[in-house]
């Protein structure tokens, strides 16, 4: 039980939600693209969003400005959050822009938005789980994405709540978080999703 209450918050990291985000399209979705077009975005959007922030979380551990990657206090969460959503703005101007991949773009805009505003959260000394953010945002595009394809999707739906009670449970097993921490954070995560794909389904149209 201890374990299965500690794997969602290393399996659900926010880091590796935007990766899993690109991967669930090309696996769930029937789209006619390359096999080396999609695993050259994968590579890009892994190194982006992983690898760059971590070696970024490092160099902050390293001048003594967080006590670890886990950044448990509030004021440790400012810059780390602010760079990646820097990041998310790097994506969405250069990377996956409306003109070469209008899916992405839209996907990555909503992940910019929940950045700016867990930022503000952050700033507000309020400590939004960033967890739920992830795994709220990714579940909601994800979700309208198959249910585009598969109108009866109630399935996807369970699954997906299921997902996220499982991290909810692991988080405030872990004492890492207050239920209303959890709720802000899958706010947070879902309405920018929500926004976006509006916006992709009326360009569709």
């Amino acid at each position: 039980m201890n374990t299965f209450l500690k794997l969602p918050s290393f399996l659900f990291h926010p880091l590796f939600m935007p990766v899993l985000g690109v991967l669930g399209v090309y696996l769930f979705l029937p789209l006619a693209v390359a096999k080396i077009t999609i695993l050259s975005e994968l590579v890009l959007v892994a190194f982006l969003t992983i690898v760059v922030p971590l070696l970024f979380l490092l160099l902050l551990k390293k001048m003594n400005l967080i006590a670890s990657l886990h950044l448990k206090k509030v004021k440790e969460r400012k810059l780390p959050v602010l760079f990646f959503t820097c990041i998310a703005a790097f994506i969405i101007n250069f990377i996956f822009t409306p003109a070469s991949n209008q899916l992405f773009f839209y996907f990555f805009s909503g992940v910019f938005f929940s950045g700016i505003l867990a930022s503000v959260f952050t700033v507000l000394n309020f400590k939004v789980s960033l967890h739920m953010i992830g795994l709220s945002g990714l579940s909601t595009f994800l979700l309208f994405m198959l249910g585009s394809f598969h109108p009866s999707n109630v399935f996807y739906l369970s699954f997906f709540i299921l997902l996220l009670s499982w991290l909810a449970s692991s988080r405030i097993y872990m004492k890492a978080h207050l239920a209303r921490e959890l709720l802000v954070g899958t706010i947070i995560g879902i309405l920018p999703q929500f926004y976006f794909f509006y916006n992709f389904s009326s360009w569709l149209n």
